[in-house]
């Protein structure tokens, strides 16, 4: 509990208290005719020196500094109420309850100060001590309970402003996952229909272009006749030929640019499959991931792609199954004359690794490759995978 969230009523019900003080001094000044100048400005510079304390009880808000001003006030109240005006005693009960309430047990300690503080209060002021009491009481439990009833709900908001920013995460998370699975699935659809339109249409009209280019070449060897009307059908004949292959020549070279437009490249294609397997993987298990490349990955070959996927999946699966950690990062790096591939998680690592069937196929497979796997679990569980660059040509 902080008291500073309900200082200024407990201010202002010492403010009341002050006034009452004062109203009862005013009434013995009028009583008593030998009050001097000496004892008006004591108890004045007592007030003021009372109202300078509780200030500084309101503003300090380390709690080892509150207890020596409060303690200080009290031991203050005490010698003026002795020496100065009894009547000041009354504000006892309101510092005694400023002690009580930033400690534990706090009820029962009220009750028996508050009892015991009535031998230093004079007689005459019991009854306006035990209200003040009694009203400084209600004022201190009604706050207190006010204040905890706010915090509390402060607290229920603050959790359910949080929850909401999980279930906010959640679901941006899973809708760039459906979002990414879709696209991957379009780029996917378009290599296959592109790659079946080469294989299927180019080839068939390919093959019926050059039977057209035999036939025409038959054509050509064939003798002329004194038919004049027959030369005549059979020039026509050629060049709609002519025509056809030529037709069908720039139907080829356009059904050849259209597959290089819909047909996406390999290396969009590759890491946005890395970058779906990640986010199949780590969905709903708790794990973040991450991904960064730098360099042309256009140097990645297809059956590379494969490999880094392969090795990918079963990462994670024994990530998840035996880290203990919460982040899985892929990192993919195009170097001068290898392509650098890095997976990583934050979890506990090991000492010594046994491998299982699954870390010794990606050996064999990196290796078939050309390539090289290197396993570290010494900050982590960490999968280095390091491939050459072929040059265009080249024999891999």
């Amino acid at each position: 509990m902080k008291l500073k969230n309900y200082n200024e009523y407990i201010l202002l019900f010492k403010l009341v208290a002050i006034i009452l003080c004062i109203y009862f001094y005013i009434n013995d000044i009028a009583l008593k005719a030998d009050i001097g100048k000496l004892k008006n400005s004591m108890y004045i510079l007592s007030v003021l020196v009372y109202i300078s304390l509780n200030l500084g009880i309101a503003i300090v808000s380390d709690m080892k500094a509150k207890r020596n001003i409060i303690s200080g006030t009290l031991i203050f109240i005490v010698i003026v109420s002795l020496f100065v005006e009894p009547e000041l005693a009354i504000l006892m009960s309101l510092n005694i309850y400023d002690f009580i309430f930033i400690n534990k047990n706090k009820y029962l300690r009220m009750f028996m100060l508050t009892i015991l503080s009535l031998y230093i209060v004079p007689y005459i002021y019991w009854p306006i001590y035990i209200v003040i009491s009694i009203w400084a009481f209600l004022l201190y439990y009604i706050v207190e309970n006010y204040v905890k009833g706010m915090d509390k709900l402060l607290s229920e908001n603050d959790d359910l402003r949080e929850l909401n920013f999980k279930i906010e995460k959640k679901l941006l998370e899973r809708n760039n996952y459906e979002k990414q699975i879709a696209y991957t699935s379009q780029l996917e659809e378009r290599n296959k229909i592109a790659q079946q339109m080469h294989d299927k249409l180019g080839h068939t009209l390919a093959g019926g272009i050059f039977q057209l280019e035999a036939v025409k070449l038959i054509m050509n060897s064939m003798m002329k006749t004194n038919n004049e009307v027959e030369n005549e059908k059979f020039k026509q004949g050629k060049t709609m030929l002519s025509s056809t292959i030529n037709l069908l020549r720039v139907g080829m070279d356009d059904i050849r640019m259209t597959l290089r437009e819909i047909r996406p490249e390999k290396e969009v294609l590759g890491i946005n499959r890395i970058r779906l397997i990640l986010e199949q993987g780590v969905n709903g298990t708790g794990f973040n991931s991450n991904l960064v490349f730098n360099g042309d990955l256009e140097v990645i070959e297809y059956n590379q792609w494969l490999i880094i996927g392969d090795c990918l999946r079963e990462f994670i699966t024994n990530s998840i199954k035996y880290s203990s950690g919460k982040n899985i990062n892929v990192s993919i790096y195009i170097l001068n004359k290898l392509i650098k591939v890095e997976i990583r998680d934050d979890g506990k690592g090991f000492i010594n690794l046994k491998k299982g069937m699954g870390i010794t196929g990606i050996e064999q497979r990196v290796i078939e490759a050309n390539g090289k796997v290197i396993i570290d679990g010494s900050n982590g569980f960490s999968l280095r995978i390091l491939f050459p660059i072929y040059i265009k040509g080249e024999k891999q």
